[in-house]
């Protein structure tokens, strides 16, 4: 593939002058682009971009509160996606391939695990994808967004209609339809 003088501005190698050097490092800080949270590639990703807006308004405030009540008592949240780590233990432990990658973070604390979600926004993403898409595969988007905030357990339990007056949800869907409905559709068996 051609690269252009302005991709060479962007990456900061206007002095690379072997053009399939520069393809590779225009390739690779594509697919490091394609990696962060902020950037929507599909319909998935333009949900996940709702809840990194609910949870941080999307990386800009990832000093989570701490709870007060229930199993997350005396934790934050951390990372874009408001990620508990408890939350992230649990996830990690149900898919093979982040148990491969982040099987470390089993045997950390929780304020370590926050830590690493805050700071690794790579993994933030790989790891709220694989459970914005497990709570996909059994909710519409509404009843997702609110187990993403009240937990899976509560979910199962409200109505959609419940689900959708709840104001995480709104929220959640207000910044999906005004901001990035308009570029994606909305993913299988959504319900918008």
């Amino acid at each position: 593939s051609e690269v252009r003088g302005n991709q060479k501005e962007i990456i900061g190698m206007s002095n690379v002058s072997n053009p399939a050097c520069l393809a590779a490092i225009v390739a690779s800080a594509t697919a490091l682009l394609a990696s962060s949270p902020v950037l929507a590639t599909g319909p998935l990703d333009s949900e996940l971009v709702s809840i990194s807006h609910n949870e941080s308004r999307e990386g800009r405030n990832v000093n989570h509160q701490i709870l007060k009540t229930g199993m997350h008592k005396g934790m934050r949240a951390g990372g874009w996606f408001g990620l508990m780590p408890l939350t992230v233990k649990n996830v990690i432990s149900r898919s093979s391939r982040l148990r491969m990658k982040y099987g470390y973070l089993l045997g950390l604390s929780a304020m370590e695990i926050r830590s690493r979600l805050d700071r690794n926004r790579v993994m933030d993403k790989e790891i709220a994808l694989y459970h914005w898409t497990e709570l996909r595969k059994k909710f519409s988007p509404r009843r997702a967004a609110y187990a993403w905030f009240h937990g899976s357990g509560k979910a199962q339990k409200v109505s959609e209609q419940e689900a959708a007056n709840d104001q995480y949800v709104r929220s959640f869907y207000s910044y999906w339809s005004n901001s990035l409905k308009k570029h994606y559709e909305p993913a299988k068996n959504s319900q918008y």
